[in-house]
């Protein structure tokens, strides 16, 4: 399908505006091959032809698309920063947004600091502006540089909005691999019961779905600082027999519930050892 509607679009590309429809039309393509396991040639190629026609219509828009997505394809770090500078004079929210998104992804293991305030803005830009799929984006990996810093809570906090907002548009797989987060610094905090039923249940509903297990992995960006992704992933899928009796009736619902509930739990903890170590530290000081 995307074939063909870059067909369509070459076959009308003989005027100034066809050009420019052409440009978008390989921005689109191009993002969802570099999205697809085994498109990065046809990818970069789609890129090449994209940046050609940038430069001839000599729009700084188009360029700014360009580089965004050669940045996203390439890891090129001087691209993506320069495509931040050039959204600054652009002036479009949307496109920076972007801009910040793609940035915010390449330091995530060199920076991840700065990279949590990138994609921090580029949440709220595009939430701004109604920008729901880049707000989701960005949401999606500053949890997973939250994860880097060890911020596993406020990490799971982000998935869980996820999670509701994509089960509320019916993007179940989605979903699914949000709340498989939850259940993951879930663990990570040391709740293992809950962790592991909410991943069992996840896994259920993948599995009866027809889809691939291992798709609930966290993404590549956080594997090296998260070394029991996949010993967390082999566990639920072990005690998968075990749970069943547990999982089998649960609700979208029932499980959106455990991870809400166990989540203010988990506040409630690190509030109360909050107030026990000032509590120690003012000991002290009195007299």
């Amino acid at each position: 399908m995307a074939e063909a509607g870059l067909l369509e679009a070459r076959a009308h590309a003989d005027s100034r505006d066809g050009q420019r429809v052409l440009c978008r039309v390989l921005a689109v393509v191009g993002a969802a091959y570099m999205a697809r396991p085994g498109f990065f040639d046809r990818a970069a190629q789609v890129g090449e032809e994209q940046h050609a026609i940038a430069v001839a219509l000599g729009d700084p828009y188009e360029m700014l698309r360009w580089l965004s997505f050669h940045a996203g394809i390439h890891g090129d770090l001087p691209a993506a920063q320069e495509a931040v500078r050039a959204s600054s004079r652009i002036g479009n929210p949307s496109m920076r947004s972007w801009a910040l998104f793609g940035l915010g992804i390449l330091l995530t293991r060199s920076d991840p600091m700065r990279a949590r305030a990138l994609l921090e803005e580029s949440a709220h830009l595009a939430m701004d502006v109604g920008n729901r799929d880049a707000a989701a984006y960005a949401n999606e990996f500053l949890a997973n540089v939250l994860d880097t810093v060890g911020e596993h809570l406020n990490a799971a906090r982000i998935r869980l909005t996820s999670a509701q907002q994509a089960f509320a548009s019916g993007d179940r797989a989605y979903a699914y691999v949000h709340l498989f987060g939850v259940a993951e610094n879930l663990d990570d905090v040391g709740d293992r019961e809950a962790a592991i039923l909410l991943g069992a249940w996840v896994m259920r509903q993948v599995v009866a779905a027809g889809w691939d297990a291992a798709s609930l992995d966290r993404d590549d960006v956080t594997v090296e600082v998260s070394a029991h992704t996949g010993e967390f992933a082999s566990f639920v899928r072990s005690e998968l027999e075990r749970l069943e009796p547990q999982v089998a009736d649960m609700s979208d619902d029932d499980a959106l519930a455990l991870a809400r509930d166990h989540l203010r739990r988990e506040d409630l903890l690190v509030g109360i050892e909050s107030d026990a170590a000032e509590q120690d530290t003012g000991k002290g000081f009195r007299t």
